[in-house]
Formats: structure tokens, sequence, C-alpha cells
């Protein structure tokens, strides 16, 4: 049942991700400060005074801690980490690990799959 739960919540996220980044205009979010946490332009949040020239807003902001930036990326990494959750909560349950150590394989996880996403979208796929 919890593996259900946690699929469901992931195509929420996910879906409020889409809307964010790809259909704002037509999302329940329309309405909102196109540079706030919620807006159309909100991802700019994570650079000093929305410009990518100036650096990072904070350490982190662009990185590991994107998800604090701006709604688009926090559903993301929302539906990531429930969706790695999921996929171990069968481990967690057979297995009889301690909770602990499941949630450090979901965050170590989750840490490669950043890298190697960052890597193939920042350095490899660059045109």
């Amino acid at each position: 049942m919890i593996v259900v739960a946690g699929v469901v919540l992931i195509a929420v996220f996910n879906s409020f991700e889409y809307m964010l980044g790809n259909n704002h205009e037509n999302s329940v979010f329309k309405n909102k400060d196109p540079y706030s946490f919620f807006g159309r332009y909100g991802w700019m949040r994570k650079y000093k005074y929305g410009n990518p020239q100036l650096g990072e807003a904070f350490f982190g902001s662009t990185s590991f801690l994107i998800w604090t930036t701006n709604g688009e990326n926090l559903f993301k990494f929302l539906w990531i980490f429930i969706g790695w959750g999921t996929l171990f909560f069968g481990e967690l349950s057979t297995n009889h690990l301690d909770w602990w150590w499941t949630l450090s394989e979901i965050l170590t996880l989750m840490m490669v799959y950043r890298m190697v996403f960052n890597l193939l979208t920042k350095d490899l796929l660059k045109s």
C-alpha cells in the first residue's frame, strides 16, 4: 500500500514540476508573480539578482540546494526522493535493514543521479 501511495505522490509532484517548467501559462500557478517561488521565471532565483553571470544566490543554489530556490526544482526533488524511497521500501521490509541505512542509500543514489545528470547536461551535451 505504501508503494502505491509513493507512486501516486511521484505522479503528483512530477505533474507540478512539468506544469511549472513547461506549461506554466495553463497551470494553477499562472496568476503568481512571474519571479516568485512558483512563478514562470522562478528558476532565476538560484542566481544573484536573477543574473547567471553574477553566480549563485547562495552556496549550493545551482547544485545540491537547487530545490530550495523555486517550485519546479522543489517538486522535482520531491518526486525523485519519493521515487527512490518507494524503490527501496521493499529492500527495507524484506532485508530488515535499519531505516537510516536505507535513507543513506537513497541519498547516495540521489547524489549519483544528480552528478550524472549535471555531467550530461552541463558538459557532454553542450552545443
